[in-house]
């Protein structure tokens, strides 16, 4: 495992802005960049699928750029409120919008490499609802194995269905070392893209069975396979 001392401060704006110039960071990052795999999960294969989507792209020697993507709490109704946390929350587990820090949560992270987050407010281009025209990245570089990514990977997959707890941020894992950036969306699937096929084929021929079938011919022509 590296060492923690080589994980400090990170410019996540500049590094995207070299890598993956004009990506977006959101739903639908399969569709926004050219060299992608979109992998269906399903409901049951939480967390157990993502995991090991997971373990392929970040080896245990490799650091992981955790990055999470919030927006303003509006209209949030006291249940919502009572199952949703954000991934950083450790920052303000007092924050009144929400229910304090599920216990089975509550361990996620390895206290011997937490350090606060770096953050960036970003504004929304274009016209958008009205308290949504802004939305804040938090990212913190962390050992690949030294997070309950699990834990993770099953609150984000309980976000659709109503179950506590429910992820609210956007959850996205980039590995610098590849450059490649993995991100489940909901329980039916995962897209993990890269700035080059190289990174891809070996996933991609270990979880061929899991790819989606309806994206599979636009998978296999941007791999070349």
């Amino acid at each position: 495992m590296r060492d923690n001392g080589a994980m400090g401060y990170f410019d996540l704006m500049t590094y995207l802005g070299e890598h993956f110039a004009g990506l977006e960071l959101g739903p639908g990052l399969f569709y926004r960049w050219p060299f992608g795999i979109r992998f269906e999960i399903g409901l049951t294969s939480v967390p157990t699928r993502p995991a090991a989507l997971f373990e392929s792209a970040f080896s245990p020697s490799d650091t992981c750029v955790l990055i999470a993507k919030d927006w303003p709490v509006i209209g949030l109704s006291t249940p919502d409120r009572l199952r949703y946390l954000s991934l950083f929350r450790l920052l303000n587990d007092s924050d009144p919008a929400f229910a304090p820090m599920p216990e089975q949560l509550q361990n996620i992270f390895d206290s011997a490499f937490w350090r606060f987050p770096q953050q960036a407010e970003l504004q929304v281009a274009g016209e958008v609802e009205e308290g949504l025209d802004r939305f804040v990245l938090s990212w913190l570089e962390l050992p690949s194995r030294s997070f309950r990514y699990d834990l993770i990977f099953r609150a984000i997959g309980n976000t659709e269905h109503g179950e506590s707890p429910s992820m609210s941020s956007d959850v996205f894992f980039l590995n610098r070392r590849t450059q490649t950036i993995f991100y489940m969306y909901d329980d039916r699937g995962g897209d993990m893209i890269s700035t080059g096929r190289n990174a891809l084929l070996p996933i991609y021929k270990t979880f061929e069975d899991w790819v989606l079938e309806y994206d599979r011919p636009r998978i296999a022509a941007a791999l070349n396979v």
